[in-house]
């Protein structure tokens, strides 16, 4: 019996959320029923995550309330008792040390 998308899907988001686990290897090119896309961006989503609690704490709440919670900037610069030009910056920090982190990990860099 061949697996579905949705059985595809289930068993990455279970693999994301077992704690015990620190990976997730997606043997490619999948058959050709499945969306590859979606189950790349499925286990992509799990990394960045990872990526985005290990960083400082200062930064990981300005991605957090900012991306997380949508709150504009002005709302984060009130609830952190900051500057906004403070929480513009911590984003910019906190985005290149995330690009940073993910491209170690291989992604955004493309095959030659």
């Amino acid at each position: 019996a061949e697996t579905t998308q949705a059985e595809l899907m289930a068993e990455i988001e279970r693999v994301n959320s077992d704690p015990a686990l620190h990976g997730l290897l997606i043997q490619l090119p999948l058959p050709a029923h499945l969306d590859e896309a979606a189950a790349l961006a499925a286990a992509e989503n799990r990394d960045l995550a990872a990526a985005v609690e290990r960083l400082p704490d200062k930064y990981r709440a300005a991605v957090l309330l900012t991306y997380g919670a949508e709150l504009p900037l002005e709302e984060v610069a009130r609830i952190e008792k900051l500057p906004k030009g403070t929480v513009k910056s911590r984003l910019h920090k906190a985005r290149l040390l995330l690009k940073k982190e993910m491209e170690a990990r291989g992604y955004g860099r493309e095959e030659l």
